[in-house]
């Protein structure tokens, strides 16, 4: 566990310290943007808990936003210096030509679900049939 709490904290630390614009060095807090239900940000909300940011004389707020693309609004707007959350903002952003980087993930993938009226055993049961996503411009056929 503590091995755990050494690699969050570094992590942490290379995010804030590569992510924030240079002004963040001079305010009082670093603002942190997480998902209302904020799974995938558990490590940041165990960091606050634990110490482990003031310990590394880091003022850390952690603020709860209600949705992906509000977070990173706020993120390319300056509103938050950083943001822990799922990685498919940072490709929407990349394909709109923002600046954004992705320093790393305790996840190695970005989980969807597929639902279907049919018992789907083999995603090749799927081939010739209708689909439909979300994108960026709503949904897709």
């Amino acid at each position: 566990m503590r091995n755990v709490s050494k690699l969050t904290v570094l992590f942490l630390i290379l995010l804030l310290d590569n992510c924030a614009p240079l002004v963040a060095f001079s305010q009082d807090r670093v603002r942190i943007g997480v998902p209302l239900f904020p799974t995938v940000s558990y490590p940041v909300f165990i960091a606050q808990e634990k110490g482990i940011f003031e310990r590394n004389g880091i003022k850390a707020e952690i603020i709860r936003i209600n949705s992906e693309p509000t977070t990173y609004q706020a993120l390319i707007s300056g509103d938050i210096d950083a943001t822990s959350g799922a990685p498919t903002g940072l490709v929407q952003s990349s394909i709109q030509g923002v600046p954004v980087v992705s320093l790393g993930s305790w996840d190695n993938l970005v989980s969807y679900t597929m639902a279907t009226r049919e018992k789907i055993d083999d995603l090749a049961q799927l081939r010739g049939k209708k689909s439909a996503s979300t994108g960026s411009a709503g949904s897709r056929r």
